[in-house]
């Protein structure tokens, strides 16, 4: 659901006290291996929903007053948390005062111990009739689930809520910072309130980008013949076409090793077979439908006999298997090695779920899917950021983040062939300065 956005009048002319900044947020106090945050946050009771939510930054005299369009805001300040995570236990209710004979609409539901709500913050929130409710906090309880906090919540209606209402002017401008929630972070343990997603996001690619390198470096690059292979018992894959592919998206000098990726000689002539790999790395030269869509892993290669005196030929080192593009090439065709099991992990586009990637090896397509070189609509978030790429579109940080997230549930496969195309896609998206975070969806 979207979240409700008033637009801020012109604020007074005093001077707002700045509120101190939020505490560093602590994440589970327990082993994520044996709780996943993600299972807490699923066993918080109540169906989920989005509100903004406004916290009361407290006054010198410790008092959380009702909202007071009498006051002044150094008087009265809000923090504004966009898309607060709600879990509605109880939906509202009409609630008789038997003293005074006044009838309040009146619900709860939890929250997530992002911070500590208490009596008297508001929560504005669209509501299923197509109208927005101002909500006042009446009551809050602390409740805990394996050693992680949340707090259940009270609420009665204030009144329905437009633009032009005094309180909804009175909110804006009392609002003295502006948060969004971001539920990955949470589940990732790390803090979910984040000031601008663009930014917040820039700054977490740009941090990962030469750890993402390294990691890869150490989990790929073979010391025995300084180059990139993969491993799998006794057998040695090597593909010369990602191995060009490498130094296009980093230099020695972001890997961490002291040698050079060396790319061994084979009997093949790439200029005939192009690939993905080659039209990412020129996309003037290349095009969709010039390249190769489809390779073949061969083991037993004594068809590169003919390399024989070349000091640097596959012959000389101890790889057993190759990448072809080759339909008639001797040897015995095999599967790539696959280890570990395959998690999905989906992203919303706005009614839709659409795969964050597809497996490595889920056809018999060349590193993406038969959906990415066909175009159609149920290609992946990454292939659609790869499809921006080729069209020189600018991409957001947000959705490259989203695919860096996603890499807690690749397999080796999915590292081996996608870290280089995810780091390529972290430069672009952090060079072109694509616009501020589509909250609507991908393609919203």
């Amino acid at each position: 659901m979207a979240a409700v956005t008033f637009a801020p009048t012109a604020r007074p002319a005093t001077k707002i006290t700045p509120r101190s900044e939020p505490k560093a947020y602590k994440s589970l106090a327990l082993n994520l291996r044996e709780f996943p945050v993600i299972h807490i946050t699923n066993s918080i009771e109540g169906i989920q929903t989005k509100a903004d939510y406004f916290s009361n930054i407290l006054t010198a005299t410790g008092e959380s007053r009702p909202l007071d369009p009498n006051l002044a805001p150094t008087e009265q300040q809000y923090m504004k948390i966009n898309d607060m995570s709600l879990h509605i236990i109880d939906g509202l209710s009409s609630s008789k005062d038997d003293a005074t004979g006044e009838v309040s609409i009146i619900g709860s539901a939890n929250i997530p111990n992002v911070i500590v709500p208490i009596k008297n913050d508001y929560i504005v929130q669209e509501l299923l009739n197509g109208q927005v409710g101002l909500f006042n906090i009446t009551h809050v309880e602390k409740q805990t689930y394996l050693k992680q906090a949340h707090y259940k919540i009270d609420y009665k209606l204030v009144k329905y809520l437009s633009p032009s209402d005094v309180e909804a002017k009175d909110l804006a401008n009392k609002s003295s910072k502006e948060y969004f929630y971001d539920e990955d972070l949470y589940i990732a343990g790390e803090d979910p309130l984040v000031r601008d997603w663009e930014q917040e996001y820039r700054l977490r690619l740009e941090a990962k980008r030469k750890p993402l390198i390294e990691g890869y470096m150490r989990m790929f690059f073979d010391k025995s013949m300084d180059s990139i292979t993969y491993r799998n018992n006794t057998q040695c894959f090597y593909d010369d076409r990602l191995v060009a592919f490498l130094p296009y998206i980093f230099s020695l000098a972001d890997t961490g090793v002291s040698n050079a990726i060396h790319n061994f000689r084979t009997k093949e002539d790439r200029r005939k077979d192009w690939t993905i790999l080659d039209l990412l790395t020129d996309k003037t030269r290349h095009t969709i439908d010039t390249i190769t869509t489809k390779v073949k892993y061969v083991k037993n290669i004594k068809r590169f006999t003919q390399l024989y005196g070349l000091t640097d030929s596959v012959l000389y080192t101890d790889i057993t298997h190759l990448v072809t593009t080759d339909a008639t090439a001797n040897g015995t065709e095999v599967s790539f090695p696959v280890t570990g099991d395959l998690t999905a992990a989906v992203f919303k586009q706005g009614e839709l779920t659409i795969p964050v990637f597809h497996p490595v090896d889920a056809d018999d397509y060349y590193i993406l899917s038969k959906s990415f070189y066909d175009k159609d609509t149920t290609m992946s978030l990454l292939e659609s950021l790869i499809w921006d790429y080729i069209k020189e579109k600018p991409i957001s940080n947000a959705h490259v983040s989203k695919l860096v997230d996603s890499r807690q549930y690749w397999r080796d496969i999915e590292h081996y062939y996608l870290t280089p195309i995810l780091i390529l896609l972290m430069q672009y998206s952090l060079s072109t300065h694509a616009g501020d975070w589509n909250r609507k969806g991908l393609y919203g």
